[in-house]
């Protein structure tokens, strides 16, 4: 079965491009499997084919399904005029698709874009793959949930977690050289918040529940790059307190170990979410983790003893599992990362995945 995947240039190389390892892990799995792929992309590329009704027409018979992600592609314009005519090209390629026989599948990775310059499209969009997806794969029984109550969609939804990070990522450094890397001292308590720098991520609140810390021998290091649309106070501007080390922009894979081991415990504020690919990757590294109980985070981590959640944009309750995670057995919880991990692999999740696709078809 040929499988068009829509993806950032780094699917079939994500171990040296900088990009997210999800696509390239779930791919590189199902191609044990028999199946094969090819690059496609929602923005108009010259290097990559895009999903349009010439395409669609062109590869009929070659290409078997199509296995869509995030849906920004469409709607990240300038202008709404130009985001609902693309829109419309979007749902005649699909239904030509689904009239000449396309598999289409597509994964829910967020309920609505967290940031959404076009509002209105973006919630047609997730209404166009409940009436056209053949299937629609969710993360968790609470993404699964909220998509059927919110777009009326019950049939052929497959829940599948997210894979864990691992192999995308080197981890040969020790915890004394990372720390060194980053001028901190061996015998400091260090929190690591890695990410993206994103309104919906509250690192203003981490931010505000770590200045409220005693100690000169703790540390938050923050690394991430700011988003366009982000404006609060995390940022290369001074953070008011020298015990802050922010490290803005991309972080080289060779270079996310440095973070993660250095590092703790993991902290995750999110205010909304529903995966979140930087927990994934700390539980990876054996980091322990502090987040918040929001979308399908809590059936990732409860009852594992790998963190603690807390409520979202509670800046007191947030900066009392700050305080206690000093106290931690961190032996223990780093075990217990690594044996939630262990549950992630991709080969499971690849056999879950074909289910969704349906019967392999050839040529």
């Amino acid at each position: 079965m040929r499988v068009a995947f829509s993806w950032d240039p780094s699917l079939f190389n994500y171990r040296n491009m900088l990009g997210n390892p999800y696509g390239g892990s779930l791919v590189e799995a199902m191609q044990r499997h028999g199946y094969s792929f090819e690059l496609i992309s929602l923005n108009p590329s010259p290097d990559t084919p895009s999903v349009n009704l010439g395409w669609i027409w062109r590869n009929r018979g070659r290409v078997h399904g199509i296995h869509l992600h995030w849906l920004q592609g469409i709607t990240n314009t300038d202008t709404a005029t130009k985001a609902w005519l693309r829109m419309g090209a979007f749902v005649a390629s699909l239904l030509l698709a689904r009239l000449l026989g396309y598999r289409v599948v597509w994964t829910l990775h967020n309920m609505l874009p967290h940031e959404r310059p076009h509002w209105g499209v973006d919630v047609v969009g997730r209404y166009v793959m409940a009436l056209l997806a053949n299937s629609i794969i969710c993360h968790c029984e609470y993404a699964a949930r909220t998509y059927t109550r919110r777009f009326i969609r019950r049939r052929n939804l497959f829940v599948i977690p997210h894979g864990d990070f691992r192999q995308a990522y080197p981890a040969d450094m020790t915890r004394e050289d990372a720390r060194r890397e980053l001028g901190i001292p061996d015998d400091a308590f260090v929190y690591t918040s890695f990410g993206n720098i994103r309104g919906y991520k509250g690192h203003d609140d981490m931010l505000e529940a770590f200045k409220g810390l005693e100690g000169d021998h703790l540390r938050l290091v923050v690394a991430g790059q700011r988003h366009q649309f982000y404006d609060g106070v995390v940022g290369n501007e001074p953070m008011g307190d020298p015990r802050v080390l922010m490290h803005e922009g991309k972080v080289p894979i060779d270079k996310l170990q440095v973070y993660f081991h250095a590092g703790d415990v993991a902290v995750f504020p999110y205010r909304d979410a529903l995966t979140s690919g930087a927990i994934i990757t700390a539980l990876g590294f054996g980091c322990p983790i502090i987040a918040t109980r929001v979308g399908c985070i809590p059936e990732l981590l409860d009852d594992t003893g790998a963190g603690v959640l807390v409520p979202p944009a509670n800046i007191p309750d947030l900066r009392a599992a700050m305080r206690d995670s000093q106290d931690w057995n961190l032996a223990e919880r780093t075990r217990a990362a690594h044996t939630v991990a262990d549950e992630l692999g991709w080969d499971r999740i690849a056999l879950q995945t074909m289910e969704a696709y349906g019967p392999a078809r050839t040529a």
